[in-house]
């Protein structure tokens, strides 16, 4: 089960946060606030549009560095480092996620530092580097932070270690809801139930398990958590990944929703869900129409990496033409800050000398008088 990092706090659906978020930002008035707002719909965007979900954090990042808003900048940057990874650009993730970590260090902000390290943990474990992601996972437990992050920590380092007993597995589950539910965090309390189902079905407890994925499913739908949703469907393909007819309506059902409602990020992964228990079935018509199906998409998704990292290119030759353009405009600046200092010290002589040629003349003029 995927913990998203940008998705926990006021429960919501995603439409409605983002269409709040739109609204909220056509009367905000402060600099700061159009910052923060338009970084936080970077962030909603973020499993709905890369596209939208850059253009909000690009936009945010250039105010912020603009102002000199260092929160504005490093929230930015957590964001395209999101977006990065999961466009497969792991090492440039991984640079902007070192320097908003080391940004919100300097600012002392406990929570997001926790955060950015489990985005890196996560980052980590994309590239199979396991034990660098569960070192990152296991610093954060260790701060003892008292912040709702917490309970993503928890969750992730529980889904992360394949080594966990039983016990530290059930531990770990405790941690999680205990800290979920002090903040009423209901979207960590339905990824508990998810961990709860796994956990149960490795012990076998096959009709608990699934109880247990129901309850969390009905929460997802009684919330309008889409994204959640998504997954735990996916998840019940998985259970009954042996009942191929089962699996493949879930797994359709899966994607349907993701289509439904723009996650395009998800299609590729559960178009392939749905060809393998589709294959298991044996229909060859069936198995054709999937494999086009997925064809399509990933020539889609192909030609959006194309458009989004050309757009990142755009954005980088601007922003160092920009950068060539402030140093320029800088020496122009120092050129005409100079040149006042000469005209002004220029004057001063000017009157300076004049005073002298007055103070000549009137000692001339009582010389001619003496004489």
């Amino acid at each position: 089960m995927p913990v998203l990092l940008f998705c926990y706090g006021t429960i919501q659906g995603q439409s409605n946060l983002i269409r709040a978020e739109k609204q909220k930002l056509s009367s905000v008035k402060d600099s700061i606030g159009y910052i923060n707002s338009i970084n936080r719909l970077g962030m909603l965007y973020h499993m709905r549009n890369l596209d939208s979900a850059l253009y909000y954090s690009i936009k945010a990042k250039e105010m912020a560095t603009r102002l000199q808003y260092p929160k504005g900048v490093a929230d930015a940057d957590n964001v395209i480092a999101t977006i990065f990874a999961m466009r497969g650009m792991y090492q440039e993730s991984l640079q902007l996620l070192t320097q908003a970590l080391s940004a919100y260090s300097a600012q002392k902000d406990s929570a997001n530092v926790s955060q950015v390290t489990i985005n890196m943990s996560n980052v980590y474990g994309s590239l199979n580097d396991s034990t660098k992601a569960l070192n990152l996972l296991r610093q954060v437990i260790r701060t003892g932070s008292k912040d709702s992050i917490m309970s993503l920590a928890y969750a992730n380092y529980c889904m992360a270690n394949s080594t966990l007993s039983d016990d530290s597995s059930q531990y770990y589950i405790n941690k999680t809801r205990e800290i979920a539910s002090r903040y009423n965090d209901y979207r960590m309390l339905i990824g508990v139930k998810e961990l709860e189902s796994d956990f149960l079905l490795k012990k076998g407890r096959i009709k608990e398990s699934l109880k247990v994925l129901a309850d969390a499913l009905a929460e997802a739908r009684k919330y309008e958590l889409n994204e959640q949703e998504i997954y735990l469907l996916n998840s019940y393909a998985r259970y009954y990944k042996n009942q191929p007819d089962s699996a493949l309506h879930y797994a359709w059902s899966s994607y349907q929703l993701a289509k439904e409602n723009g996650y395009v990020v998800a299609l590729i992964p559960l178009l392939q869900d749905v060809l393998s228990f589709t294959e298991l079935l044996g229909n060859k018509d069936k198995i054709i129409s999937v494999q086009k199906l997925l064809e399509t998409t990933m020539a889609e998704e192909n030609e959006n990496l194309k458009k989004f990292v050309g757009d990142y290119i755009k954005y980088n030759i601007i922003q160092g033409d920009n950068a060539v353009l402030s140093i320029i405009n800088k020496n122009s600046k120092t050129k005409i800050w100079l040149l006042v200092s000469i005209c002004v010290v220029s004057l001063f002589l000017l009157l300076f000398m004049y005073r002298l040629y007055q103070v000549s003349r009137k000692h001339e003029s009582e010389l001619g008088k003496l004489n």
